[in-house]
């Protein structure tokens, strides 16, 4: 029977008898016309390639190919039918093979000449959602993709995912690689978007994905003189290269991040120069990042080099100059040197509300920096009026469970709690816990801030055993998210050390406490110098704990030597 020499020549293996049911079942198509098509598919993928079998590395578990030769008969039929939709599963193989959805691809069109090169490919798909799901339905009756389960989107199995890759030639995967890195990278939302981290969480595995090509698409490959259709298509890479940067950094992964910013800026550097705006726009972004890994000094330089750049190109007040204004604004307060912050601040702050309006998110932004400022300064009235100015607007613009908001939420817990108000802190402080773990995650470093300031919290509460955790697990969270080696300037790790070694302290455990406190001061005389005031505190904390009450638990069974461990600090 034909059906049975099928059986035969499929081996009885799942997923090729899944493949040829579904083709046979869309097209019509008998047992042996299939046999026969299967036998000359065959025949192709064993052909010899310039005198070399080329073997299906993806499915080397499938020694015969059978799997590899039913979906080349739907791939073919599908091309034949609707060009497009085979195209579409092409690209696919560049991307993430789960959570493939319209959105994605219709990013595209934020770009004329990524439009052009998608649309080349793609035609209509990643521009009309009817063609996108037309294409989809295509592919899914030949049961090479399917819904996922939350219906968010469509999925592909992981080793057709590979097949799809293995089957292009190079010119297709350089192609069709730069497509997937383009949309990808003009999919970031920016952060001022209601809900942007879901979008960047549905973004992250397609980003991932593409960073092998990123590399092979970026390597030597720009030179200041090149022909102005190259220049712009490059410059469109090197931007979504840029946009991965901002992905990473907002997720929390810092290391990916610099990378894609040092390869955006290599490229923008030969491509187009220092000085042009899309460079600078990466300095100042490379800034940030520098401030998130507790690398002060390196932040300054890229600030203070975007500023001067802004300025001579588009004038001190110019809403990209004023955002480093403002950037400097918060290094400068981090430092200690408050009167060159409120400077910065106000400078920023008037810029925004002239240019933008007094409720731009934005100029919200500086007021709320200007509330940490008023409160570094013990005008907690002013800094109170600050953060409700911001959180109202904040709530009104982006909505009440935005990371900014948030941020303001935190503040004001931080201002409640130096206030006594402990219980309105609590409320603050759990509020922001909530919605940084379900919009940024548990190991974010913004997360990790909050648990840190709920374990403060929780000393004056009383509750040490609490706070304990809270602080053991801040301490190991930085150093996952940046890094043991960055933890020595990172402030917030620092100030997690010395809340630590004052609960150690209050426990009359004071080895373990002096050991907190030097290592926390010596994080403060690298980060602010020797003369600012939290290292004068930290020398009285030092001196006041003298030798007596010296006691420590055994460190075998001690939570306190596990914190010690993860500094870098275990006793011998």
């Amino acid at each position: 029977m034909e059906s049975d020499e099928l059986l035969e020549l499929l081996d009885g293996l799942p997923l090729a008898l899944a493949q040829a049911a579904a083709y046979m079942n869309e097209t019509g198509t008998s047992f042996g016309t299939y046999t026969r098509l299967y036998k000359e598919q065959w025949g192709e993928l064993m052909e010899p390639q310039d005198g070399k079998h080329i073997p299906l590395r993806p499915l080397r578990s499938y020694s015969n190919c059978s799997v590899a030769t039913t979906w080349m008969i739907s791939y073919t039929a599908i091309r034949t039918k609707n060009e497009a939709a085979a195209n579409l599963l092409l690209l696919w193989a560049h991307l993430d093979n789960k959570s493939l959805w319209y959105g994605l691809l219709a990013a595209s069109r934020r770009s004329t000449i990524a439009a052009e090169r998608t649309s080349a490919w793609l035609r209509g798909i990643a521009y009309n959602e009817i063609e996108f799901i037309k294409a989809i339905g295509m592919l899914r009756s030949y049961s090479l993709v399917e819904e996922m389960e939350d219906q968010t989107g469509y999925a592909m199995h992981p080793v057709v995912h590979q097949w799809a890759l293995h089957i292009q030639n190079d010119g297709q995967r350089a192609e069709l690689s730069w497509v997937a890195i383009v949309a990808v990278g003009l999919a970031v939302p920016d952060t001022h978007e209601r809900k942007y981290w879901e979008t960047q969480i549905r973004l992250l595995p397609h980003a991932q994905r593409c960073e092998k090509s990123i590399t092979e698409a970026t390597d030597d490959k720009f030179e200041e003189h090149e022909l102005d259709g190259q220049k712009e298509e490059n410059n469109v890479l090197l931007s979504a290269v840029h946009n991965l940067g901002t992905l990473y950094k907002d997720r929390g992964r810092l290391d990916e991040a610099e990378k894609m910013y040092m390869r955006a800026l290599e490229g923008f550097n030969k491509a187009l120069g220092a000085d042009h705006m899309s460079t600078l726009r990466t300095v100042n972004n490379l800034g940030l990042l520098y401030v998130n890994q507790g690398k002060l000094d390196e932040a300054e330089k890229m600030y203070i080099r975007a500023l001067e750049g802004r300025e001579k190109a588009l004038g001190v007040d110019h809403t990209s100059t004023l955002n480093t204004v403002n950037n400097l604004g918060s290094l400068y307060k981090d430092r200690g040197n408050l009167d060159e912050a409120e400077k910065m601040y106000m400078r920023a702050l008037e810029g925004k509300e002239k240019a933008l309006g007094a409720d731009h998110t934005s100029a919200l932004s500086t007021v709320n920096n200007l509330g940490n400022l008023y409160a570094d300064r013990g005008k907690l009235d002013e800094a109170e009026e600050m953060y409700m100015r911001a959180l109202e607007g904040r709530e009104k613009a982006l909505g009440a469970d935005h990371t900014l908001t948030l941020n303001t939420v935190n503040n004001l817990g931080l201002l409640y709690a130096g206030q006594g108000k402990l219980d309105e802190a609590e409320k603050m402080y759990m509020r922001v816990l909530e919605g940084y773990e379900k919009a940024l995650g548990a190991d974010h470093t913004l997360t990790l801030n909050t648990v840190s300031n709920l374990g403060l919290l929780y000393v004056h509460l009383g509750k040490l055993d609490k706070a304990e955790n809270m602080y053991v697990r801040a301490l190991e969270g930085y150093e996952n998210a940046i890094g043991l080696e960055n933890i020595p300037t990172f402030i917030p790790a620092l100030n997690t050390m010395w809340g630590l070694a004052n609960l150690f302290n209050c426990q009359r455990k004071v080895k373990e406490a002096r050991t907190l406190y030097l290592k926390a001061l010596s994080g403060y005389q690298k980060v602010v110098g020797n003369d600012h005031p939290r290292c004068q505190t930290l020398r009285n904390n030092l001196a006041a704990l003298g030798k007596e009450g010296d006691k420590i638990s055994d460190p075998s069974t001690s939570r306190k030597h596990k914190i010690l461990k993860i500094l870098g600090l275990k006793r011998t």
